[in-house]
């Protein structure tokens, strides 16, 4: 008797389930053969494919394809179904109905939570000296403390999968040297205390308190020689500033490195800020286990860039796949699409990889952005890749692709609490993932950065800037400017910021002033808030914000200018009145919107309705002879109306529109002919053959001809 894993998730549909019987894997080939089926994450599925498979749990055990003709499948007496869920009541989980679950027997099984049951655990994987050493013991202490902790509020933060993990962590350190006091310390970092507050929406206040608290009860399990010895003083794992290492093999920060890939590059990215060189070291010790990355942050605190900039140092290539609710598991995977040419028999349809998986071919890097974005369905799809299992089954193959040493899973995505249709994740899939909280940057950070980016506009200028903006997303967040919230002010305009200025400034020169109304007034949504915005910048440069009684508009032949923006003009339209209209109090967000295309920085333009908010567009491109392509979007708009998708093709239908097309080019020829007074032979001999409209066969030699005598003309 064998065993066959199905793995159900939200997008299956019976087909998958059925139309794998060409496969071993398939449920008509367990059925057949009497084998044992697992069907893995039942629950996932929806209703219509575990309603149809009602008839394989009744006692008759049979079940009729319809697609073979009514063809009817009993199955064999040894045949048996074993069905895994999770409970309902987490992100993304449900219970089955009443109706199916009494179709099962069913068993309960709690979390692992017994101290000796782990401590068997622990001496079947931990390695005997560091048990002798009294690791495990330690480990076993402050996990019983973690689950009672609150009435077992946290029971939820440690499950065997960070057991398992905590324990290969202190195995590996052991064997490259690191000490195992150490190795227990980073291990408990790694496992739970980098992502405390990941994916449940809790404020980093309560974070850090929590993560303080447990570091304090994991200290006091160490004795106070090995602390002195190994932590110092400070009792930090991780402070200050940390010191970038790489070899030709090999690339970290001490104590931990990974191995390098084919073809490392330069990164202007800087990775020994304080806070960035701690935030990278914490990635770096997560990557000591093959397990995926997940970091959560802010807006701005460079998570993204982060792992770009690991990828780049490192030589390793990085497939970034942005994800949306309109993410589905072809794009991932891949799906068979029309071949080129298709055949005297009709189109035709090949197998076409998708991103993920000709990434996890080639063995890149891949980094999966704003995961908690992506449907449930697409999460559970990639389950396999990231647990123990490595791999990828693709059903439409019947084939398993492992995930080779070098291929690497990253993601990132913001907190709950900032919207945009951000999901919870069910903790049974967060879990599979090491999780990194992303430090934001402070003051000390954006100086650091700043300077190293800018060293021409100076330290004291970037200091009072840097200053300002933490001042502005502090008060816009806390005091004023509900209107409009929530606000996020960070790196990103700190260097907005320097980028203008140095397009338009100079050393000696440099007007800060000039570019507050573009980067922060703009933004704010009444006069009071801008009155205060002022009043802060007064506050840091010593002088007033200047109030501005005009703005120069000019029209010129090859210029465009409104203010201190100016864009150049591509070709001369003629604009009706009302494109022409530009009242006053629309040329300061004109110039703004003026700066933004200039820099190449995407505008967002957000008023109330009928201010003319798309018609400031309108007048932009007019005025600057650009043509503009609209797109309206609603609440059915999805991606397929942006990127396109595959259309059956009505070929009759697009070779009589170039027939007719190319009757009107032939009338117009021949008018041209007739009303043109030179005489040039080469034209009046193609005239001549031009005395019947063409037909479809002779369409592309009389295209060549028309531009011939064009020419001529």
């Amino acid at each position: 008797m064998c065993s066959f894993h199905v793995w159900l998730k939200g997008e299956c549909t019976i087909a998958n389930v059925l139309c794998s019987c060409a496969h071993v894997s398939g449920l008509l080939a367990a059925m057949r053969n009497g084998d044992l089926l697992l069907i893995d994450e039942i629950s996932l599925a929806d209703d219509s494919v575990l309603e149809r498979l009602n008839s394989v749990l009744e006692p008759s055990r049979t079940i009729t394809i319809a697609e073979k003709g009514g063809e009817v499948i009993v199955a064999h007496p040894e045949f048996r179904v074993l069905a895994t869920m999770n409970p309902g009541g987490d992100f993304g989980k449900k219970e089955l109905s009443p109706a199916l679950r009494n179709r099962f027997t069913e068993i309960w099984i709690d979390a692992i939570s017994d101290l000796d049951d782990l401590r068997s655990i622990l001496a079947a994987h931990l390695k005997p000296e560091l048990m002798a050493a009294g690791d495990g013991e330690r480990l076993l202490k402050f996990w019983g403390w973690i689950i009672a902790k609150d009435g077992g509020a946290m029971r939820r933060l440690l499950s065997l999968r960070d057991l398992l993990s905590w324990t290969h962590f202190m195995n590996m350190a052991q064997e490259q040297g690191l000490n195992s006091t150490l190795g227990f310390l980073h291990g408990a970092s790694m496992v739970l205390l980098d992502g405390l507050g990941v994916g449940d929406g809790s404020s980093d206040r309560r974070a850090k308190t929590l993560r303080d608290e447990c570091y304090r009860f994991l200290l006091d399990l160490i004795p106070e020689d090995d602390r002195r010895a190994h932590l110092g003083s400070t009792t930090e794992l991780i402070s200050g500033a940390q010191t970038v290492t790489s070899s030709g093999t090999t690339f970290g920060m001490h104590p931990f490195h990974i191995p390098m890939g084919p073809a490392p590059e330069v990164s202007s990215f800087s990775m020994t800020a304080p806070t960035t060189s701690q935030n990278l070291v914490r990635v770096l010790r997560g990557l000591q286990l093959k397990r995926p990355i997940l970091l959560e942050g802010s807006p701005g605190v460079g998570k993204t860039t982060l792992i770009q900039a690991l990828a780049s140092v490192t030589g390793h290539r990085l497939v970034r796949i942005n994800l949306s609710d309109q993410t589905d598991m072809m794009d991932l995977l891949g799906t068979d699409l029309p071949v080129d040419g298709g055949g005297a028999g009709g189109a035709q349809f090949a197998w076409s990889d998708g991103v993920f998986l000709s990434a996890l071919k080639a063995g890149d890097w891949v980094l999966l952005d704003e995961l908690n974005l992506a449907s449930q369905s697409v999460l559970e799809g990639l389950n396999a890749c990231l647990d123990h299992r490595a791999e990828v089954y693709l059903p439409e193959l019947g084939q398993t692709f492992a995930c080779p040493p070098s291929f690497r899973i990253f993601a990132a995505q913001n907190p709950l609490h900032q919207g945009g249709g951000r999901k919870g994740l069910p903790a049974s899939f967060l879990n599979r993932f090491t999780s990194v909280r992303v430090e934001e940057l402070n003051a000390d950070d954006l100086l650091f950065i700043a300077v190293a980016a800018y060293p021409d506009i100076g330290e004291d200028l970037l200091r009072r800037m840097i200053a300002f903006n933490v001042a502005v997303h502090y008060n816009v967040t806390n005091v004023f400017a509900l209107a409009g919230r929530p606000w996020e002010f960070n790196l990103r305009d700190v260097f907005r910021w320097c980028e203008l200025m140095r397009a338009h400034q100079g050393p000696g020169r440099w007007e800060p002033q000039q570019f507050i109304h573009v980067l922060y007034s703009l933004r704010l949504r009444t006069a009071s808030d801008r009155e205060k915005l002022g009043n802060l910048y007064s506050s840091h440069f010593g002088a007033p914000l200047a109030t501005r009684t005009s703005i120069p508009f000019r029209v010129m032949p090859q210029t465009l200018q409104v203010g201190g923006a100016s864009l150049q003009r591509t070709a001369r339209r003629e604009l009706n009145n009302l494109a022409a209209l530009i009242l006053p109090g629309l040329l300061e967000p004109l110039e703004a919107l003026m700066y933004c295309v200039r820099m190449g920085w995407m505008g967002i333009i957000v008023g109330p309705p009928a201010v003319g908010k798309t018609n400031l567009v309108r007048v932009l491109a007019s005025y600057t002879g650009n043509q503009l392509r609209e797109v309206a979007m609603t609440s059915d708009t999805d991606t397929t109306d942006l990127l396109g998708c595959f259309e059956q093709v009505d070929v009759q239908r697009k070779r009589r529109s170039f027939v007719v097309a190319f009757n009107v080019l032939h009338e117009q020829l021949m008018r041209a002919l007739l009303t043109w007074q030179g005489g040039n032979p080469k034209a009046l001999a193609f005239m001549a053959e031009l005395r019947c409209p063409p037909c479809l066969e002779c369409a592309c030699c009389l295209c060549t001809r028309a531009v011939e005598a064009h020419q001529a003309l």
